[in-house]
């Protein structure tokens, strides 16, 4: 069965069919320039129209970040009062876009996340063997093994 499918597929490549799901998608990429020029003198161009933005822009914003219309009745001082108002006002509410409401004391306790546990025991890493024991140690293994010797001898001596 299985091989019978693979001669049927053989077959449907040869006359110039093409096997389902080894299809090869190539999509066209959109050009706006057919040269290096072209593209340069659009790049030349978009960057004008931004900087043109950037212009009108500080134009409307020239006396700072805030513009308000103008009262004739508040005078010169009640306007820059207003002012400053609105502007301390907008930047409350862009330096609060980003924070998170303050949970309630019950609301943190459901979450759990401030619920403590025992103390853990940090895990100590498996030391390299040594190699080579210190000169201390290795002297002092000489004389045990000298009074061991020794011990050995004498208990020979009484058996005889």
């Amino acid at each position: 069965m299985n091989n019978n499918i693979r001669l049927k597929i053989r077959d449907l490549v040869r006359r110039g069919g093409n096997r389902p799901g080894n299809q090869l998608k190539i999509v066209a990429p959109k050009v706006d320039a057919t040269n290096a020029a072209q593209k340069l003198e659009t790049n030349m161009a978009d960057r004008a129209r931004a900087d043109q933005e950037l212009v009108d822009m500080n134009k409307a914003l020239s006396g700072g970040a805030v513009v308000v219309p103008q009262m004739q009745q508040a005078g010169s001082s009640g306007n820059d009062s207003i002012k400053q108002q609105i502007g301390s006002a907008l930047q409350g509410n862009a330096d609060g876009q980003f924070d998170t409401a303050v949970m309630s004391p019950d609301a943190a306790a459901k979450t759990k996340s401030s619920i403590g546990g025992r103390r853990r025991r940090r895990k100590s890493r498996r030391k390299s063997k040594k190699k080579r024991k210190s000169r201390r140690k290795r002297k002092s293994r000489k004389k045990s093994r000298r009074k061991s010797k020794r011990r050995r001898r004498k208990s020979k001596k009484r058996r005889r």
